[in-house]
């Protein structure tokens, strides 16, 4: 592909021809660019940066990190969102001045309490804060920019390539294919983590499940004491198959055992758990549990998912407390005789009483 990149006088022949390697190499770029590999996890110790970009259709942005001066920057998230009729006929200047907003909004749960730079391809914003001719839409942007410890610098935009691809792309897709797009990411079905469901399965109830299924599929009925031995019912037999990865589903959802980890999360939850909560935004035990349960299902899904949303430190950092804060423990004065003081608590849960037993025992 760099080849038919080139100048017309420098390729060969002079015209591009579209191979079937051609092909191939814009798959595996695409690939490369969409796994989970190439987006590194956050890190609030390296040095971060946010590159913007706007069109006159979209906004798009890549939140980047590296770890030396000398290393590149590795992309962590990737954003993008389509300009609404009224915003295509904006400025330039809020255009741009928009796509930063919107991206500081989208990862603030990183951002905020860090120092980062934010690079644009439009010169005047460098200078946003000190510029006497704000309009009232720009006022209103700088205040939400005033909660972050950033600095805005300007970039080539021939050099900011990955954030201009994001904001010109096409964003006539229906909603049906933009909710398979993102069910074909979630399933996560990498040959490691098929491994690990399948090791979920030794000494785990779907395991029992798997081979009962497996033996009704060959046209054999099961008994009840299979039944009971898988802790199962004919509802569940017949509503489970085994797919073409060798995973048991359950109604379309892939059944991950825990096995034999009793009350501990086995690895493929804890895996499943991570992949569904830390890259989407941390956005809550309910919300993630939600996003898991589309493609997978075992008992107690959503009470895991709240614990580890609990147990998630980015959560503890950026969760907004809805109780008002504890007043100090402050100690009673010492009295100075005896029966100063008086003090109430509470006691029980006590045994309701009866009013009979009273009447009876007058009656004795």
């Amino acid at each position: 592909m760099t080849g038919m990149l080139r100048k017309e006088k420098e390729r060969k022949g002079g015209v591009i021809v579209w191979s079937d390697k051609a092909e191939e190499a814009l798959d595996d770029l695409k690939r490369a660019l969409m796994e989970y590999p190439v987006l590194r996890p956050f890190d609030p110790s390296l040095e971060t940066r946010v590159c913007t970009d706007a069109s006159g259709v979209g906004i798009g942005a890549t939140l980047e990190q590296r770890a030396t001066n000398g290393e590149p920057w590795h992309a962590v998230e990737y954003y993008s969102a389509k300009l609404s009729e009224t915003e295509q006929k904006w400025m330039v200047r809020d255009q741009e001045l928009y796509a930063i907003v919107k991206a500081l909004q989208k990862w603030r749960h990183f951002l905020l309490g860090q120092s980062f730079e934010v690079m644009t391809d439009h010169a005047s914003l460098q200078y946003l804060l000190s510029s006497p001719d704000l309009s009232k839409r720009a006022f209103r942007w700088t205040m939400k920019l005033a909660d972050y410890d950033a600095t805005i610098r300007y970039m080539e935009g021939k050099k900011m390539v990955v954030a201009d691809f994001l904001s010109r792309q096409p964003y006539d897709w229906d909603k049906e294919e933009e909710e398979l797009l993102l069910m074909q990411h979630l399933e996560c079905k990498d040959e490691e983590m098929i491994k690990w469901i399948e090791k979920s399965y030794q000494n785990d109830r779907y395991g029992d499940l798997m081979a009962l299924v497996k033996k009704c599929e060959q046209g054999e009925a099961a008994s009840s004491e299979e039944l009971r031995k898988a802790r199962s019912s004919e509802y569940e037999v017949v509503r489970s198959r085994v797919n073409e990865d060798g995973l048991l589903e359950i109604e379309n959802r892939i059944a991950v055992g825990n096995g034999g980890a009793g009350n501990k999360v086995g690895k493929a939850r804890c895996e499943l758990l991570r992949r569904h909560h830390d890259p989407h935004g941390h956005r809550g035990g309910r919300a993630s549990a939600l996003l898991l349960a589309r493609s997978y299902t075992w008992p107690g899904l959503g009470r895991d998912m709240e614990q580890w949303a609990k147990t998630c430190d980015i959560c503890a950092q950026t969760t907004t407390q809805r109780q008002r804060p504890a007043g100090k423990t402050m100690a009673l004065p010492v009295p100075y005789r005896v029966g100063e003081w008086m003090h109430v608590d509470f006691l029980g849960p006590l045994m309701p009483w009866l009013g009979h037993a009273r009447r009876s025992r007058r009656s004795e």
